[in-house]
């Protein structure tokens, strides 16, 4: 999805760095990384190479996430937009992702009723909603989210017209990467905790974009002003 990796892993690390609630939430922790098993399976859906183990394997891994973090069956849409955009629109393969995702599902349920009890597979599913937004006021979160959206904006105004323009595999792959950022946020939105542990989802998407406009501006200065202000951000925040 970049150019160069190395932006992506140094970015997602600050950004990491920024919101530091986001490394003491095992559930969260575990989820995304669950959910990054299964994003390298939907953004290899371009290649046209075992698309049906893909799709599967894709949603395999976000009812795992589902498991740990219940708001994180969202990320079934992405598997959806990726067959979409990806042209892999067939039968089998928009009942594929269903059959994968209720996999794990049905294997944790038959070991709650095995072991424990079914009341432990339900509580699972809690959908809370929380839309009161106040505690991102505090300047810990309101600084770092401001800096955040601008870099953000300013990376998919500078590259998606250039990206659109051309018709190649890593347009859609882009065309999936806005589609993750959107849900990645409805995420954050209706998350039932809001301390800052919720970004780790939006992490990401949001490094890649943001790697992607570093691969675009030609300033080396201004590149290394960037890295630096995350690097700045990621520290203040420590101190508000």
């Amino acid at each position: 999805m970049t150019k160069d990796n190395s932006y992506a892993l140094l970015l997602m690390v600050f950004l990491l760095g920024t919101f530091p609630e986001a490394m003491f939430s095992s559930n969260i922790i575990l989820a995304n990384l669950a959910l990054m098993l299964g994003f390298r399976k939907i953004y290899s859906l371009r290649s046209g190479v075992d698309t049906k183990l893909k799709l599967f394997d894709a949603c395999f891994w976000i009812g795992v996430a589902t498991l740990l973090y219940s708001w994180s069956i969202f990320f079934v849409l992405l598997v959806y937009v990726g067959i979409i955009i990806h042209q892999k629109l067939t039968v089998k393969n928009l009942f594929i992702p269903i059959v994968g995702f209720l996999t794990p599902m049905l294997i944790y349920f038959t070991y709650c009723l095995y072991f424990e009890d079914a009341a432990f597979f339900y509580v699972k599913f809690g959908y809370g909603i929380n839309l009161d937004f106040s505690p991102y006021t505090s300047l810990k979160l309101f600084i770092p989210l401001i800096f955040l959206s601008i870099v953000l904006l300013w990376g998919l105004l500078k590259v998606t017209p250039k990206v659109l323009s051309v018709r190649n595999n890593f347009k859609f792959s882009w065309e999936v990467l806005i589609n993750h950022l959107l849900i990645s946020a409805t995420i954050v939105a209706v998350a039932p905790t809001k301390n800052g542990s919720e970004l780790f989802f939006v992490i990401f998407p949001s490094a890649v974009i943001i790697a992607n406009l570093m691969h675009h501006i030609k300033s080396k200065i201004i590149k290394n002003m960037i890295l630096y202000a995350f690097l700045l951000v990621s520290v203040t925040v420590y101190f508000l």
